[in-house]
């Protein structure tokens, strides 16, 4: 065949491997591997070559050419899953996972099907494969990479007592002094609400970068202690650590929170005037929330107005949004009405636009700013121009110009195990009957303390007493009450919100805080809210 000039394929080439196997001719078997390896060889000739070596009773080979084999589908499937992972395909991911045998999984396989979970909102199936694995006695495969996509996880989901697990295994493995891992330590306690640990393991590290001053920096602002933060910029600073730009959003946000307007305006001249950077669109959205929380409703406007063109247009949609929640905290409802038509006019030009790309934040497709009017009018008692806004989002909803809201969804960690519970949909959880009965409970306890229902933010045209229940199915709520009813006495309860906490739930919570005797830490997408005895350390701004 070869001196016709014929060339063997795979299916030639394994056949001709059994024929030496079945006559045991291992020299014809060799050349033939040497063929093959030229040929780069696939699943079936390794096949082949492993039963030729075997019935040859060449075994070294034959134990090389099936590591050789199961090497090379292991790196294709690792590659598969970390592909459909970014690719948004986190069920995809895990079909090529559980196709790979137990013992053929490494580092690689488990870290990119963690990545795959985390990175596409579902880190409670991330940290329940991680704790299948330790329960499998399987952690001898973890690397520091696989490490740093669980404490993602954990952070995601603010699972303190598994993120305390994994430091553990972490320290064991001996990785506890790679600054990547320390770094990633830290952020974990943070974002699960132990700032006493996370400052344990920040001033034990031999060495610190960026992104750990950056996370303990966070931290700190993050939980209401702004001033914490900014002395810890100046010894970073002393450091001779370089900022860049998270490090500005920190600072920003922390000279917002405790009312250091003037401080907040000479960090922000410092980005471009000692650092050489531009402000990005974060660093305005800090300066218009400083602004505004401080009542400079006008300076904050003027700044928003002068900022330059991003390279994402959909990005100048951030700061106005900014500017309108402040208008809500100070009840400029004029303000509020011109800004509202700002957003819409550039919303219908984003829309005409086929050039507007995709920004980390899609408002041209949302109705935030018609339902942040909507919740301005109610809260000035506008009655008539409420019902109007409402019914504009309506008509823009008929159209096809926004979006559906994204349902709320609250995680909680109870004895190590993560529950999670959505909005309006109790009857999931298997022990829906208890937390029901713990939620009505709440509900008679903080009514009898003065509550009442803000039902201005429901947006269902309903009854009122149906609004009520529909604030009442909160998801937020529901992972209070089941923490409350299963976790102990002297606990904090820790739960983490997708959306931002309305007024209503805030008002809620805090009185629960008080009535209960209990602290209540609730992560939302602005920051953390930390309730004890009615009163929350977002002073009622956030």
């Amino acid at each position: 065949m070869e001196r016709e000039g014929v060339k063997a394929n795979e299916v030639t080439l394994a056949a001709v491997l059994g024929i030496c196997a079945s006559i045991k001719d291992l020299a014809g078997g060799r050349s033939i591997h040497g063929r093959v390896i030229a040929a780069k060889k696939d699943v079936v000739i390794g096949n082949a070559l492993v039963n030729m070596y075997s019935k040859c009773g060449a075994l070294r080979e034959a134990r090389a050419s099936f590591q050789e084999m199961l090497d090379k589908k292991l790196v294709v499937a690792n590659t598969l899953i970390h592909t459909y992972g970014r690719c948004g395909s986190p069920s995809d991911a895990r079909r090529v996972f559980d196709s790979l045998q137990r013992s053929a999984r490494n580092a690689v396989s488990w870290a990119s099907m963690i990545a795959a979970y985390t990175s596409n909102e579902q880190a409670k199936a991330g940290v329940e494969l991680y704790q299948e694995m330790i329960q499998r006695e399987e952690s001898k495969k973890m690397d520091p990479v696989a490490y740093l996509c669980v404490l993602e996880a954990c952070s995601s989901l603010s699972a303190l007592k598994v993120g305390r697990q994994v430091h553990k295994e972490i320290v064991a493995a001996g990785f506890g002094d790679e600054l990547p891992l320390a770094g990633a330590i830290v952020n974990m306690y943070c974002k699960c609400g132990s700032l006493v640990e996370a400052r344990e393991v920040f001033d034990g590290m031999k060495a610190r970068n960026m992104i750990a001053w950056n996370s303990m920096m966070g931290g700190y602002t993050q939980h209401g202690h702004p001033k914490r933060a900014l002395q810890l910029f100046e010894l970073a600073c002393l450091d001779g650590v370089l900022p860049d730009e998270i490090t500005f959003v920190t600072i920003l946000t922390a000279c917002s929170h405790a009312g250091m307007v003037k401080p907040g305006v000479w960090h922000f001249g410092s980005i471009r005037a000692d650092f050489g950077m531009e402000p990005s669109v974060d660093h305005y959205v800090c300066m218009v929330d400083m602004l505004g929380r401080a009542g400079w409703l006008d300076a904050a406007e003027r700044l928003v107005e002068r900022m330059p063109a991003f390279s994402n247009p959909a990005d100048e949609f951030v700061p106005w949004m900014a500017l309108l929640a402040s208008c809500k905290v100070h009840t400029d409802v004029k303000r509020a009405a011109r800004i509202s038509f700002v957003l819409s006019a550039k919303k219908k030009k984003l829309l005409s636009s086929s050039s507007s790309g995709s920004g980390s934040w899609h408002l041209k497709n949302s109705a935030a700013p018609l339902v942040m009017l909507s919740n301005i009018y109610a809260q000035a008692k506008k009655w008539e121009e409420m019902t109007g806004v409402r019914n504009e989002i309506t008509e823009e909803w008929s159209k096809g110009m926004i979006t559906s809201r994204q349902r709320g969804c609250s995680f909680i960690e109870v004895e190590g195990a993560i529950h999670e519970f959505v909005a309006g949909k109790l009857h999931l959880h298997p022990e829906h009957k208890g937390i029901d009965s713990e939620m009505k409970r709440l509900e008679e306890l903080i009514k009898s303390a003065g509550y009442v229902p803000d039902t201005s933010v429901v947006m269902h045209d309903v009854e009122e007493a149906e609004k009520e229940g529909v604030l009442h199915q909160h998801s937020e709520r529901m992972a209070i009450a089941f923490g409350l009813m299963r976790g102990g006495s002297d606990t904090i309860v820790r739960v983490v919100n997708n959306l931002r906490i309305c007024s209503d739930c805030h008002a809620a919570v805090k009185l629960i805080s008080k009535t209960v005797g209990r602290e209540i830490l609730v992560r939302d997408t602005r920051r953390f809210h930390h309730f004890a005895s009615g009163e929350c350390s977002c002073q009622d701004y956030w």
